[in-house]
C-alpha cells in the first residue's frame, strides 16, 4: 500500500506534489519526478552488494497469475526476522530498498502488469515490519510512484482487524493512495489466493502453509 510520504534518507522514496505549499505539481512533471527518483535508487544499488537480502526470500519475483500478468511478494513475516538479525537497522532496511528497486520493479513494469502478494502473518508471535517501512518498499517496487497504474491487484493475504481498518483509515485521510487501496482484495485462506495464481506459479512460504492450516483447524 502506496503511503504518501518517506524517510528521512535522500535516496529513499519521498512524496511528490507541490512545492511550499503551491499547487500541486502536473502529471508530467510528476511523473518524470518519480522516475528520477527511482533510477537514484537502481544506481545506488548498482554498488551495494545485495545477495544476502536475496537469499533471505522476504521479496520474490514469481510466475504469472491466470491471465498473465507478472507476480511479485513480500513475506512481511520473514523480511522482519532478517532485519532484526543484529544488523544495522537503517542499514538493512535501505539494502532492502535497493534490492526491490534493483529486482522487483523491473517485474512490475511487465508489459501485462502486475500482481501483488503480500504475505501479511505467519503465527501468534510473528512480527511485520512497520507500516512506515512496508510504504517506502511498495513504493520502491512501483518505481516510487512511476508503476502504480501498472499494478493491476493487490492481494493482502492473512491481514489482521488492525491492518485493514489501518488501510481503510489512510484511504479515507488520503495518506494511502486510492488507485492501491481500490486494487487491493483481502486474502484469508491460502486456497482463495490459489484461484487466482497457481501454485506452480508461485512459491508460498512454508510458515505461511503452516499458519493458514492453523486456521483451518480452529
Amino acid at each position: 500500500f502506496w503511503f504518501g510520504g518517506g524517510g528521512d534518507d535522500d535516496d529513499a522514496p519521498q512524496s511528490v506534489g507541490g512545492t511550499n505549499g503551491g499547487a500541486p505539481d502536473s502529471p508530467n512533471a510528476k511523473a518524470r519526478s518519480n522516475a528520477a527518483r527511482h533510477e537514484t535508487l537502481v544506481r545506488a544499488a548498482a554498488s551495494v552488494d545485495l545477495r544476502d537480502v536475496a537469499a533471505a526470500g522476504a521479496v520474490t519475483v514469481h510466475g504469472r497469475d491466470f491471465i498473465g500478468r507478472r507476480v511479485f511478494s513480500v513475506d512481511a513475516v520473514s523480511l522482519e526476522s532478517w532485519l532484526l538479525k543484529g544488523r544495522n537497522r537503517g542499514e538493512a532496511e535501505r539494502a532492502v530498498l535497493y534490492h526491490v528497486a534493483k529486482c522487483v520493479a523491473p517485474a512490475a513494469a511487465d508489459a501485462k502488469g502486475c500482481a501483488f502478494v503480500y504475505f501479511h502473518c505467519g503465527g501468534e508471535k510473528a512480527e511485520a515490519p512497520s507500516l512506515e517501512f512496508t510504504q517506502r518498499l511498495v513504493d520502491a517496487a512501483l518505481g516510487n510512484g512511476s508503476l502504480e497504474g501498472n499494478l493491476k491487484v493487490f492481494y493482502v493475504v492473512h491481514p489482521t482487524a488492525w491492518l485493514q481498518a489501518g488501510m481503510l483509515w489512510g484511504s479515507v485521510t488520503g495518506a494511502l493512495s486510492q488507485n492501491v487501496f481500490w486494487k487491493a482484495t483481502a486474502v484469508h485462506r491460502l486456497g482463495d489466493l490459489n484461484g487466482f495464481i497457481g501454485e506452480d506459479q508461485m512459491a508460498t512460504p512454508k510458515h505461511v502453509k503452516e499458519y493458514d492450516e492453523s486456521l483451518g483447524r480452529q
